[in-house]
C-alpha cells in the first residue's frame, strides 16, 4: 500500500478503502453470478472425464451434458 500511495500521491488509508470497497464489489459480483462455484464444478467434471476416458468412455456423454449445462 506505502508503493501505490507514494505513485498516487494519496494516503496510505485512502489506498486501504479502496481495496476494501474493490473487495467488497467483487464479493457481491461472485454472490450474485457464482462464478467460483461454477468454476470448482467444471474442475470436478473435468477430473470425472479424465477418469472416464482412462475407463474406456463409460460415462462420458453424461459428463459432457454437465459441462454444457453449467
Amino acid at each position: 500500500m506505502s508503493e501505490i500511495s507514494l505513485i498516487k500521491n494519496v494516503s496510505k488509508n485512502a489506498v486501504f478503502d479502496n481495496l476494501k470497497k474493490a473487495c467488497l464489489h467483487l464479493e457481491n459480483y461472485e454472490e450474485k453470478l457464482n462464478l467460483l462455484e461454477k468454476h470448482q464444478k467444471r474442475l470436478e467434471i473435468i477430473d470425472d472425464l479424465e477418469k472416464d476416458i482412462k475407463e474406456e468412455h463409460k460415462n462420458i456423454d453424461e459428463h459432457l451434458q454437465m459441462l454444457r449445462d453449467l
